[in-house]
């Protein structure tokens, strides 16, 4: 019995315990009624052992009950508090920073983060007040506002942004905020990763690719024109031989210059050097316009382009010219990845207050271990992918950064052998203003 009360979440101890105090309860009340010799009782002794058993049958149940109730909650107190501590100890021995945090005001935080933000200790950390000082003060507005939307739509949100030390001094930060519950009451946990060393050797690095690819722009140009000459047969009549050669080359300069185009366009992106000019655009003929940019393309790999839904009236809003950019590199892909005689089949759709673009192909589809870097830069699928279809593995990675400063999202969805689609979304209805950059975030 008691094990089939084990399996039920029933304690046996508190079977025992009701049963015992009911048994207890009943005797005292017996022998009070025998000593006082209560009318009848002792007369007729069918009727005092009806009194004496009617009792405990309805008691048993009721402490039973109670001390159910009491050692579940003893039990669940106990877990609590074991919970508690092994939180503790998991976010004091993490280098990533922790704060629990309401209305900005931190409630606990580790070790980590008060260092992160140059704090003496965590009691200094603590006794500071207001956590909103330590994001620079045009970021302050935005950081509201991204609370207030965690907290009403239960979601979180990550992001690399700068941030400011107790001292004042700026640093950048990983950071992910959710929504919790502390001491009964909603609350935000902020976790933090200081990124600003890595985010310098970054800077470098793109420094020193950007001095690079400037200086081989220039002999690569040249060596394109040059080549062109030899093909057109402007310097004299050359073998067909040695024209395959010179075509074989072309095609390599040509690669070249588009990895440079690429690198460059990267490193102006991230250092926020091209300007974002906003405007109401009519989503379906801007991937009409983007479909005609890319026919000769698809003409050229045998693979039809097509718009399906091409009379909706739909308004998006952000750069022209930035988006035909992205457009273009979908198109692109697609086209490289269809078989010949495939179809690719481009999308609009309203989507609340966001506009989605999508371009569906059935070409391989995306491997499964390929899928978390697929946006990431110089990624291919793998060795005999790149080979076969070429590409410099950044064009993925330049429409993510693109959209993203749209305040826009990128994804696709891919089933291996089926079709892909990648999308993006952006919004419908946005304040037009000023020309903005493309800031770095």
């Amino acid at each position: 019995m008691f094990r089939a009360a084990e399996r039920l979440g029933v304690w046996p101890s508190a079977l025992l315990n009701s049963a015992a105090i009911t048994l207890a309860t009943n005797i005292i009340a017996s022998l009070v009624f025998w000593v006082f010799n209560l009318p009848g009782y002792s007369a007729r002794p069918a009727y005092g052992a009806f009194l004496f058993i009617v009792p405990f049958v309805v008691a048993l149940p009721v402490s039973y009950v109670v001390f159910v109730a009491l050692d579940r909650a003893r039990r669940a107190e106990a877990r609590a508090i074991e919970n508690e501590a092994k939180f503790r100890d998991l976010a004091e021995g993490s280098v990533q920073g922790l704060c629990i945090q309401r209305n900005f005001n931190a409630l606990y935080c580790n070790r980590a983060f008060a260092e992160i933000f140059g704090f003496d200790s965590v009691a200094d950390a603590l006794a500071f007040g207001s956590m909103l000082p330590l994001l620079p003060q045009a970021s302050r507005s935005a950081a509201l506002e991204r609370s207030r939307e965690i907290r009403q739509t239960g979601r979180a949100r990550d992001a690399t942004h700068s941030a400011l030390r107790k001292d004042g001094t700026e640093i950048w930060v990983e950071s992910y905020v959710q929504p919790v519950k502390w001491d009964g009451e909603d609350a935000v946990q902020l976790t933090v990763l200081d990124v600003s060393e890595r985010r310098q050797i970054d800077r470098m690095k793109n420094e020193f690719v950007s001095t690079v690819s400037h200086e081989l722009r220039t002999p690569l140009t040249s060596i394109k024109g040059a080549l062109g000459l030899l093909d057109s047969g402007m310097v004299g009549h050359i073998s067909d031989r040695a024209r395959e050669i010179v075509a074989i080359a072309s095609d390599n300069s040509d690669r070249l210059i588009r990895l440079i185009n690429d690198i460059l366009d990267i490193e102006r992106i991230e250092a926020g050097r091209i300007s974002l000019r906003p405007e109401a655009i009519n989503a379906t003929s801007l991937v009409r316009l983007s479909v005609d940019q890319a026919t000769g393309l698809a003409h050229s790999e045998g693979v039809s382009l097509s718009l399906a839904d091409a009379d909706l009236d739909i308004t998006a809003t952000g750069d022209r010219d930035q988006l035909l950019q992205v457009l273009g590199n979908l198109i692109a892909n697609a086209v490289k990845f269809s078989p010949r005689g495939g179809d690719v089949i481009l999308r609009v759709a309203q989507r609340d207050e966001a506009v989605r673009f999508s371009v569906t192909d059935r070409g391989p589809g995306v491997p499964e271990a390929f899928k978390p870097h697929i946006f990431g830069k110089f990624t291919q699928a793998d060795g005999s992918t790149a080979r076969k279809f070429g590409g410099t593995g950044l064009g993925l990675h330049i429409c993510k950064l693109i959209v993203e400063r749209h305040e826009g999202r990128i994804g696709f969805e891919s089933t291996p052998g089926g079709d892909t689609t990648f999308y993006f979304e952006i919004p419908s209805i946005v304040a037009l203003g000023e020309p903005r950059r493309l800031a770095a975030e």
